[in-house]
């Protein structure tokens, strides 16, 4: 599942099926900045996220 924020500067997913997803990290949150191409706050969490 993939989601953004209408801005793109938002991006959450669930993604189990990703290589990450073997070391536990099923969800991804990615933040831009305004005219950024690049994350400038990125996280993972588990399968205890959210809990």
């Amino acid at each position: 599942m993939h989601c953004s924020s209408p801005d793109q500067r938002v991006y959450v997913g669930f993604l189990p099926e990703c290589p990450a997803a073997a070391r536990g990290d099923l969800w991804h949150i990615n933040v831009k900045e305004t005219n950024d191409a690049t994350a400038s706050w990125r996280q993972s969490f588990g399968p205890g996220h959210p809990g």
